[in-house]
């Protein structure tokens, strides 16, 4: 990641505002992952170079399986999570009735 820790935090104001609540961690690799909470949503960018992933409002207990949406820079993969974050269903459901969460629960029960 070359941009400064002031730079980021400008580029995550500038896109969602300043009621967004976020971190991040910067790896000596140049990998980020950065944590974004809005409105109730939670977003996770991961990613350095051209390699970045994103996925919104994840299920507790879900292990990580890759992310939902992959993008070729952190500048589009920024630009992605806020409509997401919006509605997180409309990209993951085109075209379905069964809804973002009922696709990610299993057949099983706990009984």
């Amino acid at each position: 990641m070359n941009q400064s820790r002031h730079e980021l935090d400008s580029m995550v104001r500038q896109e969602f505002g300043s009621d967004i609540v976020f971190t991040f961690t910067e790896f000596p690799s140049g990998a980020l992952d950065l944590e974004l909470r809005r409105q109730g949503h939670f977003a996770v960018i991961q990613g350095k170079d051209n390699e970045w992933g994103l996925s919104v409002d994840i299920a507790d207990g879900f292990g990580f399986t890759g992310h939902d949406h992959t993008f070729s820079s952190f500048d589009d993969a920024l630009r992605a999570a806020k409509p997401l974050m919006l509605d997180p269903r409309a990209p993951q459901d085109a075209g379905s009735t069964e809804g973002w969460l009922r696709n990610r629960l299993t057949d099983t029960t706990d009984n």
